[in-house]
């Protein structure tokens, strides 16, 4: 199958923008961390309507951000994906059960995010509420709207790479009888 080449230059492109995405990531947020660590009354713009008591300490703030590395594990692993998706998109490569698996595995990613987001937001708050009076610490599990695009868009995903995988069973079955 030829394959255009707009499709091979964009895939190219978005290959390296993924790539540039997947080590920027973890560095801004270790970055976002130490800028919490170093203004600890910007942790109260984070979390707004949430009743942090008194200025977290340095290891609260650390640790409650290392708790966001878990939706982001969740991404970097769908970023991964596309990665290895486009790398085969910009060799011609495009109806293929590895593609297949490749957006399957972008779609369980980005519904494993959406869930580890749920989680880890919950126990940043908790953490970060930890050291208020007992009766005042909080523990609030809250599913935002774009959380359920991000499930949905996963789903829809992990569905399309099913058919693609049937798509390019198909078509290796009709290569063979050709």
């Amino acid at each position: 199958m030829t394959v255009s080449q707009n499709t091979l230059t964009l895939s190219n492109w978005l290959y390296h923008a993924v790539t540039a995405f997947i080590v920027a990531l973890p560095l801004l947020a270790l970055f976002l961390i130490g800028q919490r660590v170093a203004a600890p009354d910007l942790i109260t713009g984070d979390f707004p309507g949430i009743p942090i008591a008194s200025t977290p300490s340095p290891a609260t703030i650390v640790l409650a951000g290392l708790m966001g590395f878990l939706p982001m594990a969740a991404m970097i692993y769908a970023l991964v994906q596309m990665r290895g998706l486009f790398g085969r998109y910009r060799q011609g490569e495009i109806l293929t059960a590895i593609c297949a698996l490749h957006i399957k595995g972008i779609g369980q990613g980005l519904v494993a995010g959406a869930a580890l987001g749920v989680i880890a937001n919950s126990l940043q708050i908790v953490i970060l509420t930890w050291a208020n009076p007992p009766g005042q610490r909080v523990l609030a599990i809250g599913i935002e709207t774009d959380t359920i695009g991000f499930l949905l868009s996963g789903a829809l995903m992990i569905l399309i790479g099913r058919v693609m995988a049937e798509a390019a069973r198909v078509a290796d079955e009709n290569r063979s009888f050709v």
